[in-house]
């Protein structure tokens, strides 16, 4: 193989769909595992306690993470509307990685947890209060929003209902 065969973009299902599906299903179904099951299943039970990083209000800031981590992942598993839904959960892990990790440092936008949350070790108004842990998130967030920013891109692939339907 050449130089040229390195850098040049294959465009042919074999090697780049195969990967466009495997990052997709295993990235989306590990975010719905971690964090979109919990919204979907126990959302009253957050509903009383959840963050409002948007100052939307803590039920439609909650709805809106469920929607992303839940509905959208399970999507872009399926490869449904794979562009949009990818770009919600994107929105929704900037919004972490800014706001409730506050990721630059930026108290004003750092906020308390409401009365009755459990304080997150490191987190606001949590022993040694400050930024959530990670000071931005740990390594797989950082790695979820590379791959939903690719996504968002690029679509899912051959291997998706989109392309089944034409839509991509």
């Amino acid at each position: 193989m050449n130089l040229r065969g390195l850098v040049t973009v294959n465009r042919s299902w074999k090697i780049n769909d195969v990967g466009l599906l495997i990052v997709r299903v295993l990235v989306s179904a590990s975010l719905f595992a971690h964090h979109g099951w919990e919204k979907i299943s126990g959302f009253s039970h957050m509903a009383q306690h959840f963050m409002d990083p948007l100052h939307i209000g803590p039920v439609p800031s909650l709805a809106f993470a469920a929607f992303a981590d839940g509905i959208c992942t399970l999507l872009v598993m399926l490869g449904v509307a794979t562009r949009a839904a990818s770009f919600f959960i994107l929105v929704n892990l900037v919004v972490v990685y800014f706001i409730v990790h506050n990721a630059l440092g930026l108290a004003f936008l750092n906020m308390a947890p409401p009365a009755g949350m459990p304080a997150m070790p490191g987190g606001p108004g949590g022993p040694g209060a400050g930024p959530m842990p990670g000071g931005g998130g740990d390594h797989l967030e950082q790695v979820e929003r590379a791959v939903y920013i690719l996504l968002t891109l690029v679509g899912g692939g051959a291997f998706s209902v989109d392309r089944k339907l034409g839509g991509e």
